[in-house]
């Protein structure tokens, strides 16, 4: 070769000098708001689901995942108070008579068929948490 990769040098480009390596710096200008929204909604029919959209209201809202999307009931391990793990159990009955825990039938109706792969289903297994005498330290 005429020159060492390392002493060769790129002719008619702006490089800005840094201890470990060279940089170009181009000029590219800034994307317009249309030169943007066309790139989005081309990404949005490409047949794909691009993780940049995910970022990008209105696109966003088909990143969402299907659970907070569905009508799902409150999951009893979210229920979990830390606090009453230290009442003694008249206190404990009486912190529970103040709550209530109503699950609509549409509710029902979309954990059933949500879950229908039963072991296979990842909703299965969370909406089953805190529910068998298996699991006695979530009870």
């Amino acid at each position: 070769m005429d020159c060492k990769i390392s002493e060769c040098s790129t002719a008619n480009t702006d490089t800005e000098n840094t201890p470990s390596r060279s940089v170009k710096k181009l000029n590219v200008p800034e994307p317009t708001e249309d030169e943007l929204a066309k790139l989005f909604e081309s990404l949005r029919h490409s047949g794909r689901k691009p993780a940049l959209l995910a970022i990008i209201p209105p696109y966003s809202d088909n990143y969402i995942p299907t659970p907070v999307q569905e009508n799902f009931p409150t999951v009893l391990t979210e229920l979990r108070d830390d606090t009453a793990m230290h009442l003694n159990y008249a206190e404990l009955l009486q912190k529970c008579q103040h709550f209530e825990l109503v699950v609509s039938e549409e509710q029902a109706k979309t954990v059933e068929i949500s879950t229908w792969e039963q072991s296979n289903s990842k909703l299965w297994y969370r909406f089953r948490a805190g529910i068998g005498l298996k699991d006695k330290n979530s009870l």
